[in-house]
């Protein structure tokens, strides 16, 4: 077990510390190749800072399940390039979340995970338990939720733009 919330807050090269480099390039002896390609995109990426960065991926989820609800062709590039800046452009994206009770277990079990893996003294800091619980509550109304691509897909307006886009698309 690694204790990463140990680890330094300057990366060996007196860059920005990464996790992800931090790990391979300290704990994983065998593996070279990883720290180099950490500390390159760590390099070519100015954004990183000392939290676990993430990426959604609803446009991507949106983009597999689409053909379940609708027969538009996204192997076209401009259907493509359309369907997603109207996505995009989307400000209150409907979206499935986790029931309360397995919100309760994940929660529960990353608490016990904490506990097991870290020292008494930093799980009763302010940056422990505490600060998990906060994350977590933040995460699970965004992380943890995905786009309901029924609901999205189904709206008359959705429905029309969809259509009237496959419609141009194949009249061209």
């Amino acid at each position: 077990i690694v204790n990463m919330h140990q680890s330094q807050s300057i990366g060996q090269d007196g860059g920005d510390f990464d996790v992800v480099e931090t790990f391979f390039c300290n704990h994983a002896d065998s593996a070279p190749q990883a720290c180099n390609a950490a500390r390159a995109e760590r390099k070519d990426n100015d954004s990183i800072t000392n939290i676990n960065m993430s990426k959604t991926l609803d446009w991507h989820l949106f983009r597999v399940k689409l053909p379940l609800y609708h027969p538009i062709e996204l192997s076209n590039g401009d259907a493509l390039k359309l369907v997603e800046e109207k996505f995009s452009n989307m400000t209150d994206i409907p979206r499935l979340c986790l029931t309360p009770d397995l919100k309760e277990r994940i929660l529960q079990l990353s608490i016990d995970m904490e506990i097991a893996s870290t020292p008494e003294w930093w799980y009763n800091s302010d940056e422990g338990l505490k600060s998990l619980k906060a994350d977590f509550e933040e995460k699970v109304k965004s992380k943890l939720c995905f786009v309901d691509t029924e609901a999205v897909v189904r709206s008359t307006e959705w429905q029309e733009f969809l259509t009237t886009t496959s419609d141009s698309i194949h009249s061209s």
